[in-house]
């Protein structure tokens, strides 16, 4: 398609609002549509963007043939049936991660994307943060890599702590360290995932909310993996990767807005001074890429596909099974 991508938000939360913000930094693209259970939310988005409507409706959206693609930000839970019919409706479609909280959910969006043929990228967005991209071009074929994501304790009445809306921290936000993983990995399928952990921050509960394992990727790169909400440390930050190829280290702290090299080309980079230019969260660009798929109705090239997203949501289902039953889960 040529011309002026045309976006409806669904759900106008914190999320919605911040892509919705976005779309002022991308060329080429505007909201016209705003949807949401809470329909004051929907109107409170919508002021801000001539010629847009707030819906509490979002069949309306589907029917509308003047959107070209919709951004779901809503509860995890509602991604599968949210994706699917808007895929069945014909629009591209972006989805914050996770995909869905489970492997066949995933899957079931995975069959609905491909008989429609559109495209859907996932909202892993630590792919694009610009200093994750150096550390990908400098050391594209690593050996070992340690990806840590640890947050201060999440509230045990919080919807996204809820295993059936949010799936509790490990799935919630561990599909952004295993996505990741599996992107500075190289692009190797994972075989086998060992893990330890349970639930040892909340009671009453039997959400797995902090484990720490080991990823096997092919054709041999091996990661460790912390993830949970035990707390968060003030000198590596809530994000913290480390990268080796038997040459060079990256080491990547700060939220992954800083980054220092070991080895040849060694050196510190902070992501607002080497890259002044970009989104140093990968937000904007993120959206850019998305809005690039649907001009061009072609799949993300650094952006997550539906099948990404369900490699993520597997990758989760297979630690908390080894936590379960102590042993090495294989993976297909």
């Amino acid at each position: 398609m040529a011309g002026e991508v045309r976006l409806a938000v669904v759900g106008c939360g914190n999320l919605g609002a911040l892509h919705a913000g976005n779309c002022r930094r991308v060329e080429g693209v505007r909201p016209i549509a705003f949807a949401d259970a809470q329909e004051a939310a929907a109107q409170k988005l919508a002021a801000g963007f001539a010629d847009s409507y707030a819906t509490a409706d979002v069949a309306r959206v589907w029917r509308d043939d003047d959107v070209d693609a919709v951004l779901i930000c809503t509860h995890h839970d509602s991604h599968p049936d949210l994706a699917v019919a808007a895929a069945e409706a014909g629009k591209h479609v972006f989805v914050e991660k996770p995909l869905a909280l489970t492997v066949a959910e995933c899957e079931r969006i995975e069959a609905a994307v491909a008989r429609a043929g559109v495209q859907l990228m996932v909202g892993f967005k630590m792919r694009f943060m610009p200093l994750i991209q150096e550390v990908r071009r400098r050391l594209p074929r690593p050996l070992l890599l340690v990806g840590q994501m640890m947050d201060g304790r999440w509230g045990d009445t919080h919807w996204a702590q809820d295993p059936r809306t949010g799936g509790g921290n490990v799935l919630s936000q561990g599909v952004h360290n295993l996505d990741l993983l599996w992107y500075l990995a190289g692009g190797g399928e994972p075989e086998s995932v060992y893990a330890a952990g349970g639930t040892l921050t909340h009671r009453d509960t039997e959400v797995i909310d902090n484990v720490f394992g080991t990823i096997r990727f092919r054709p041999g790169c091996v990661a460790a993996l912390l993830n949970g909400d035990a707390g968060r440390p003030s000198f590596t930050s809530k994000f913290f990767y480390e990268v080796f190829d038997g040459t060079r280290i990256a080491t990547l702290y700060d939220r992954c807005h800083r980054a220092s090299f070991d080895g040849p080309d060694g050196g510190e980079l902070r992501a607002e001074e080497a890259f002044p230019d970009q989104d140093p969260e990968g937000f904007v660009q993120e959206l850019a890429e998305f809005v690039e798929c649907v001009r061009n109705n072609r799949p993300p090239v650094i952006g997550a596909t539906a099948r990404d997203g369900t490699r993520a949501t597997r990758l989760v289902h297979a630690a908390f099974e080894s936590v379960r039953g102590g042993n090495v889960v294989r993976l297909p």
